[in-house]
């Protein structure tokens, strides 16, 4: 991780702000206005207001002359995350743009949890032809200008070669040690006695791990964050979960119940019921009640997002947002042909979850199902006009206008992440 987050990202950003030892662009053109550098600068600080906490941290001004001390996660939340979006057309040619995309393209795909052995010919290619045009735009094939060509570009060209003898990177590429400093480091109270602390945090440590492992306490015994709850625990206090819907975990029920007569959301809903199940205007308005149970949090099983809803709580001015979500709809393709049969095919939305709540349907029994309610879990979405480009070879979502439409009402199960 250091190899690309701390010393090769860095070092694009030095050579296109001409703060790489002193060093010009040369015969090419691609360095960056100081003045425009700074503007993004703010935007990527701003960034961090709204964006959720399980995407990484926040990425700090990166101005000179220390460019906010960023750390190695910072630069790959820019890296990877935000660098497409906002370096877009800011390049006074598009191939320095596309060199620049392609690296994170490469960097995403060595990353990934499970890389196929067909994969690393491409990959290895991939870092070949990169560094080739490197040299063409920043070394220049000109002996002066050799300090461009720190061992990193090199380093480059053997990550295949890494990844063929040892598998994925994230099998190896992270600091042990680093982590076991992190571990005793936060127990040093004596200045005086530093080393006495670390001993006997070691010792105490080793002694509770020897006790777990004699009497079978992994469960009961964790050292990783122990008064943290599990959010991914159906039984656990204060989760709430319903049939039908096994990735979607309820927490912190509104002391309030959401009103529906008489309100926008009623009407939604209606439209709703009346396009999934065919129902009736009448009767799907004979079957929505007064008010129904609403939540504050939702959590995917499985690993996934903490989503919470804008709606029932205040979020304070300096929170992090995890309201807006992506979720897929299935969209007819053949939509402004009539006579044509339809053919749906799942489609990627984007917006702000504003309620999360249960909706009791009242239904014939069988003897399957003798219980004559079904609960639907639903949320009202506001949906975020976004601009989705792919031109060059990068699929870049945006939010440039800002603003929030009406909202529609799904199902729960169609949110798939922050």
């Amino acid at each position: 991780m250091h190899m690309i987050f701390i010393n090769l990202i860095p070092q694009m950003v030095d050579l296109w702000t001409e703060c790489f030892n002193g060093m010009d662009d040369g015969v090419e053109s691609y360095s960056m206005d100081q003045d425009l550098f700074k503007s993004l600068g703010e935007i990527l600080e701003n960034s961090g207001g709204t964006m959720p906490t399980s995407h990484g941290c926040r990425v700090p001004k990166l101005a000179l002359p220390n460019r906010g001390n960023p750390t190695a996660e910072a630069w790959s939340v820019f890296g990877l995350s935000l660098s497409p979006c906002v370096l877009r057309g800011r390049s006074r040619k598009t191939k320095y743009y596309r060199h620049f995309v392609r690296l994170i393209k490469l960097v995403q795909q060595i990353t990934s949890f499970k890389i196929h052995r067909s994969g690393i010919t491409s990959i290895r290619e991939g870092f070949a032809k990169w560094v080739q045009d490197y040299e063409k735009y920043c070394y220049q094939h000109n002996p002066a200008r050799m300090q461009t060509c720190t061992v990193n570009i090199h380093y480059l060209l053997h990550v295949a070669d890494c990844i063929e003898y040892l598998g994925p990177v994230w099998c190896y590429w992270s600091f042990p040690m680093e982590r076991f400093c992190s571990f005793v480091g936060g127990v040093v109270k004596s200045r005086r006695f530093p080393f006495e602390n670390i001993a006997r945090r070691i010792r105490d440590t080793a002694q509770l791990q020897i006790i777990r492992h004699l009497y079978g306490l992994h469960d009961k015994l964790s050292f990783l964050q122990p008064d943290r709850p599990l959010d991914d625990d159906p039984e656990a206090n204060g989760v709430e979960v319903f049939p039908g819907y096994d990735r979607a975990f309820l927490h912190r029920r509104c002391a309030k119940r959401l009103k529906l007569r008489g309100t926008p959301l009623f009407r939604k809903i209606r439209g709703y019921l009346v396009q999934s199940f065919g129902m009736s205007t009448q009767a799907a308005e004979a079957a929505i009640p007064p008010s129904v149970k609403e939540w504050r949090r939702l959590k995917i099983s499985q690993g996934g997002d903490s989503i919470t809803a804008k709606g029932c709580q205040k979020i304070r001015p300096d929170a992090r947002d995890s309201t807006f979500v992506r979720y897929a709809l299935l969209v007819d393709r053949h939509s402004h042909h009539r006579n044509v049969s339809p053919e749906f095919d799942p489609v990627s939305q984007y917006g702000r979850l504003e309620h999360i709540f249960a909706l009791p349907l009242k239904r014939r029994p069988t003897p399957d199902n003798p219980s004559n309610k079904r609960i639907l879990l639903l949320v009202l979405i506001s949906e975020a006009p976004v601009l989705v480009e792919d031109t060059y070879e990068y699929k870049v979502v945006s939010y440039p206008k800002g603003g929030l439409q009406s909202g529609e009402v799904v199902d729960v199960e169609t949110i798939q992440c922050l």
